[in-house]
């Protein structure tokens, strides 16, 4: 049931999810959380995630694993696990291409990998979780009376009169 909450309340939900969220969020460099809006409306209440670091909303979401066809004829930086940076050239003739990486003593294939392949993302749910982090401390405020005006704004007088006990 959807509760018709107002608009100076959500907004006051609203900011204190998105510092819950910026908290939560991945920071590299800070830019990304730092982008993070809040938005509301009478009885709903949400984080925008701005074009210029969507890929916030990927980690948000996650991503499925996913051959990376976009990085055809860019070079990529990569840093190996001694800090050393090099730099590779994604081709048509390797992205998504299988790799051989061992052989056994009689040449045979151990291991291989198919080259420019994203493992994906798992959902981070930092925004969702601030939401709902939000709304419960909110709902955790309230008072009995509170609640009570609040549904006899809507037609949840069933409710009303099981919580009276009339």
């Amino acid at each position: 049931m959807l509760i018709p909450v107002p608009k100076d309340i959500t907004y006051g939900i609203a900011n204190r999810a998105l510092e819950i969220a910026k908290s939560n969020a991945p920071k590299k460099t800070g830019k990304g959380a730092a982008a993070l809006k809040a938005t509301n409306e009478e009885g709903s209440i949400g984080i925008q995630v701005p074009e210029e670091v969507i890929y916030m909303y990927y980690q948000e979401m996650g991503t499925k694993p996913h051959i990376q066809y976009e990085l055809i004829g860019k070079t990529i930086p990569i840093r190996l696990p001694n800090g050393q940076i090099i730099f590779r050239k994604a081709t048509v003739d390797n992205v998504g291409k299988r790799k051989i990486t061992s052989r056994n003593e009689k040449g045979q294939i151990m291991t291989s990998k198919i080259m420019w392949r994203h493992p994906g993302l798992k959902p981070l749910k930092y925004i969702q979780n601030g939401l709902e982090q939000a709304v419960s401390e909110w709902i955790d405020r309230l008072d009995a009376n509170q609640i009570i005006n609040m549904l006899e704004e809507t037609n949840a007088n069933e409710i009303i009169d099981l919580i009276l006990g009339k």
